[in-house]
């Protein structure tokens, strides 16, 4: 449940840029509203692609965290598992970094060929 309500949160921050860095947009709403299938353009379908992987991998990421922390709480000093747990981790955070990269690589790659908006 708390999961659940931290990654409801993460999202919301995420979608309002709030958590963007400088040189990384966050998820870009779809310039078209109303119709979901209206896929007029290239831009519009790679763009909710995007935001789709986007919560998904928002998504991983918060309950990686929860899990080597849980790890991490119940290795009762067995040098391992805080080894595992601190693996974990890394790769999680390794991981939202690919996504952001990512991410900021797609923006460029659109501005940079000149999409129309």
């Amino acid at each position: 449940m708390i999961l659940l309500f931290l990654a409801q949160h993460l999202m919301a921050a995420l979608h309002q840029g709030a958590l963007a860095l400088a040189l990384l947009q966050g998820p870009t709403p779809p310039k078209t509203c109303g119709n979901l299938y209206d896929f007029t353009s290239l831009e519009t379908l790679v763009t909710r692609i995007r935001d789709v992987i986007f919560y998904l991998g928002a998504i991983a990421f918060v309950v990686s965290v929860a899990v080597a922390g849980v790890m991490r709480m119940t290795s009762a000093s067995n040098e391992r598992r805080i080894a595992m747990s601190n693996m974990a981790l890394t790769a999680a955070v390794i991981g939202l970094v690919i996504m952001l990269l990512a991410i900021g690589l797609q923006n460029f790659l659109i501005n940079a060929v000149g999409c129309p908006s």
